[in-house]
């Protein structure tokens, strides 16, 4: 199923001293207003030049699994950041 829920793509630069991610997810009931829309999943990723080939990577995998209403719903339903992560891992 593809995804129902609208995605937000910001332009990145790669160009962040040190490597980094911050992560806000809430459910359905508490989306997060965010320009016209609102949404449950924000990831903000600082990425340094020496990790850029790490990222391209990850975010073809990233992509693949937020375009999915079934795996947002998983992701959005974990009470811990390493919950978040395992999950992660299982939906790549």
């Amino acid at each position: 199923m593809r995804c129902k829920r609208k995605i937000l793509l910001l332009a990145m630069k790669l160009n962040a001293k040190k490597s980094g991610m911050c992560l806000i997810l809430n459910d359905d009931k508490h989306k997060i207003p965010w320009a016209d829309t609102e949404v449950n999943v924000v990831l903000m990723l600082a990425i340094s030049k020496s990790d850029r080939k790490m990222f391209l990577d990850l975010f073809d995998s990233l992509t693949m699994i937020l375009t999915e209403d079934e795996n947002i719903s998983k992701l959005i339903s974990t009470s811990s950041y390493k919950e978040f992560k395992n999950m992660l891992v299982r939906l790549s």
